[in-house]
């Protein structure tokens, strides 16, 4: 078939409008403007000899015909039609339609509407709507047509236009254009009936996916005549109905009002006007008034369709919400109340006492039977994301899941989604997590699942264990190796976004799951990139976090990370800069350039600090050996003494000591309160030496080349060193550095003991001498240790300053 489709179709778009300037200026004999009803005319032809009015005098009487009826004069508007009816003049009120003599009523429009419904494809029916247009069609046959036709293209989108029907793209325009050309004489029922079926045509033929569509498919031919290059068509078309449908506004009922605002969501376009408005504001108007008589269907509707289309309209949303609130919720189906309290979650309208009210209701039944999966999915969903607290209702769906049996009815998002929804309220549940965990295991293929969705199940275990003070092993011992497993198969994590990638280092290192080979993959990925650009302030917190809390060392990553970091200080929050900073601080990442940056956004968050942060940041620049006396000042210690001494926990103390050791370390002069020094210098005496069987070692082979030395000694300082012996006459700090003391299995020192190893040394005046254990055990014989000793004794020392 040679067919120019964009052609006919810009063609009858432009046929349309020449018709739309010419209706409005079409005169009488007289000159006179027609006047505005809402009644069209089923034939262009007035035949004269049976009807003795002009085309004028006809359109004046059926207009005031409608204004009498519309001011309840019945017996004028009687008078009316009767003097209409004497001309041969005869209305059709159920469908808006005049005509010249009785025989025009025929039954046409009954007819039609059965015919229409039983088409068994698209092109039946399309050739059936046209054949009408010359005998002529009510408004009610054009709304049935575009009613019956998202039904049948579920059953026949795919199929091929034969050779001989080339008439079907002219006569699909065709239709088209006569219901625009009509639609100003539409009642509110036919024109929501109509605007909801092009809604959900445009939804069908729109939707992308993998399904290859013929070119010359009815889905095709509808697809270009109702959407079009960049959506034009969809715009010109439900732009044109929008400005049709505002004089007959007010005559809506709600369930077409709510039709009609629904389909305007669904096929994701709302106009707007001249005065900054939109479709959506004028509508809002006549909604709310009335918002009294919606039924829990009108409501669902329009709630859905405002939230989808993100049209804010608070007055509407609080209105309604306070109807809902005290309704019969007995009246509203499971998939009304999920839809609404999805509308508000989405919209982000706050109201306590509708999710309140929602939440005692569902609570309150005997079961959940009648709630299907996606709906329970989508009521947790909801409370989370509006941050509505209902220990009771997420009880009563966990339960309800954990029971029913039935994980292979939720899909891999709805999974992911509550998974979210309980991690991120708080609720736990712990049989609700193990029965998911269960079910993702028994899957050999992970593949279903989305990175999204693996990185919100693991994120919510690992929630879960960390409320329960439990690691992997204890919880779930395959769910996460087996996940890691998959991510580490898959030939890149292109598909992986910033916080996919974040989510799932933070709930391995939360979880305690060691698995290097998940944080290496993880990490070269993410050096891969040609920039950090989609990864938020809170993802890069997350990775390094991850990284130093599970020990997994990689320069790399860390240089790349603290290269984003430098230009978006202002993303981060008080608590996640000092959780950022901490990780490169501990990870011994000492990037003195990267610590300096900082200084300013520390400083003007320094007043919303808790303690922990406080110290935190002291410990972090103590560790960095950045000297900063803009930042560390008497305002520092201003800050710190606002908060009450007994406030600091004992970590916080330990920290504010290894600081204050600093500051002597640097001469600064800065000093915290005595008081409040004794209690630190107390807190870090606290901690109890554990001596290992590789400390006990090394001292038995210090004995045996003649170096006597003293265990865990405690010094000036504060600091316990493992021993302390004497070589070439001055006196030597011994540190046996066990696994601890490095980032996981490098030998990268961490900065716990990189802070240690250089306050010793200048505080205490000693020579350090490490003792690496990656070291000593490749020695299997003591003559080797012996040597080893004597060796590292006399050359590597760690020199007082």
């Amino acid at each position: 078939m040679d067919r120019d489709t964009g052609r006919i179709r810009r063609a009858s778009f432009e046929a349309f409008a020449t018709r739309q300037d010419n209706k409005s200026s079409i005169k009488s004999g007289d000159s006179k403007v027609l006047p505005k009803h809402l009644y069209t005319q089923t034939s262009n032809k007035i035949d004269t000899s049976i009807c003795k009015l002009s085309e004028y005098q006809i359109h004046k009487m059926i207009s005031d015909r409608g204004h009498f009826r519309k001011k309840r004069k019945y017996k004028k508007a009687d008078e009316v039609l009767q003097q209409l009816n004497a001309n041969n003049v005869f209305i059709d009120d159920k469908v808006k339609q005049w005509g010249i003599g009785i025989n025009w009523r025929s039954g046409t429009r009954v007819k039609y509407t059965t015919q229409v419904k039983d088409c068994k494809s698209i092109k039946e029916a399309v050739e059936l709507t046209h054949s009408c247009l010359k005998t002529g069609l009510t408004t009610r046959n054009l709304s049935s047509f575009w009613s019956v036709v998202p039904q049948l293209l579920q059953h026949h989108e795919a199929a091929n236009v034969d050779d001989d029907d080339f008439e079907l793209p002219n006569q699909l325009e065709s239709l088209l254009t006569q219901t625009l050309e009509d639609i100003e004489s539409f009642s509110y029922k036919d024109l929501a009936q109509t605007v909801l079926g092009l809604a959900k045509i445009i939804k069908h033929v729109g939707s992308s996916d993998n399904t290859v569509i013929p070119e010359d498919s009815p889905h095709q031919l509808l697809h270009t005549l109702l959407i079009g290059d960049d959506s034009k068509s969809k715009q010109f078309i439900f732009r044109h109905i929008a400005c049709a449908s505002l004089h007959i506004l007010p005559e809506f009922d709600p369930r077409h009002m709510s039709n009609f605002i629904y389909a305007f969501s669904l096929a994701d376009y709302v106009p707007d006007f001249d005065d900054g408005s939109t479709l959506f504001d004028v509508l809002a108007v006549e909604v709310i008034p009335n918002l009294i008589q919606y039924n829990s269907q009108d409501f669902a509707n329009t709630l859905w369709a405002y939230s989808t289309a993100k049209e804010n309209n608070s007055t509407l949303f609080q209105e309604a919400g306070n109807i809902i609130s005290q309704s019969n919720l007995d009246e509203y189906k499971p998939q009304e109340l999920a839809s609404i309290l999805w509308g508000y979650a989405t919209a982000n309208e706050p109201h306590p006492l509708l999710f309140n009210r929602v939440g005692d209701y569902i609570s309150s039944l005997n079961n959940l039977n009648e709630y299907k999966p996606q709906e329970l999915t989508s009521l947790v969903w909801s409370y989370s994301t509006a941050k509505e607290q209902h220990p009771l209702l997420f009880e009563k769906v966990a339960d309800h899941i954990v029971t029913s049996n039935n994980m292979n009815q939720y899909t891999p998002q709805a999974i992911s989604n509550i998974c979210w929804a309980y991690g991120a309220s708080g609720d736990s549940h712990s049989n609700l997590y193990k029965t998911i965990a269960d079910y993702i295991s028994s899957n050999d293929n992970l593949d279903e699942f989305s990175p999204h969705a693996l990185s919100n199940i693991v994120r919510a275990n690992a929630i879960q264990m960390k409320q329960m003070y439990i690691f992997a092993d204890e919880w779930h011992p395959t769910l996460l190796p087996q996940v890691a497993d998959y991510i580490i198969g898959l030939d890149n994590l292109n598909a992986y976004v910033g916080q996919d990638v974040s989510n799932i280092l933070w709930s391995y290192a939360t979880a305690k799951e060691k698995n290097s080979a998940l944080f290496q993959k993880m990490a070269e990925h993410i050096i891969s990139l040609d920039n950090l650009d989609d990864y938020s302030a809170q993802s890069l917190k997350d990775i390094v976090w991850a990284f130093a809390t599970a020990g997994e060392s990689h320069p790399s990553l860390f240089e790349k990370i603290a290269d984003a970091a430098f230009s978006r200080q202002d993303e981060f929050t008080s608590q996640g800069i000092v959780n950022f900073l901490w990780a490169f601080a501990s990870h011994g990442q000492l990037d003195r350039i990267l610590f300096l940056s900082f200084v300013p956004t520390v400083k003007s968050m320094l007043a919303g600090f808790n303690r922990q942060e406080l110290a935190n940041i002291a410990w972090i620049y103590a560790v960095a050996n950045v000297s900063v006396p803009s930042l560390f000042n008497d305002d520092f210690i201003a800050a710190i003494l606002k908060k009450e001494e007994d406030e600091f926990t004992l970590e916080a103390l330990v920290q504010l000591h290894q600081w204050q050791l600093w500051q002597i370390e640097i001469k600064s002069g800065i000093r915290l309160p005595e008081s409040l020094r004794e209690k630190c210098y107390e807190a870090f005496l606290l901690r109890v030496p554990e001596p290992s069987r590789f400390q006990t070692d090394v001292v038995t082979s210090l004995s045996s080349i003649g170096l006597d030395s003293e265990q865990e000694v405690l010094l000036k300082s504060g600091y316990r060193v493992d021993a302390v012996g004497e070589a070439h006459g001055n006196k030597v700090a011994v540190e046996i550095d066990g696994p601890h003391h490095f980032i996981g299995r490098s030998k990268e020192r961490n900065g716990s003991t990189i802070l240690k190893h250089r306050q010793v040394a200048a505080l205490d005046g000693m020579q350090v001498v490490s003792i690496p254990y990656f070291h000593w055990r490749r020695l299997k014989k003591s003559c080797k240790k012996q040597q080893y000793l004597r060796t590292v004794l006399s050359l590597n020392c760690y020199k007082a300053p």
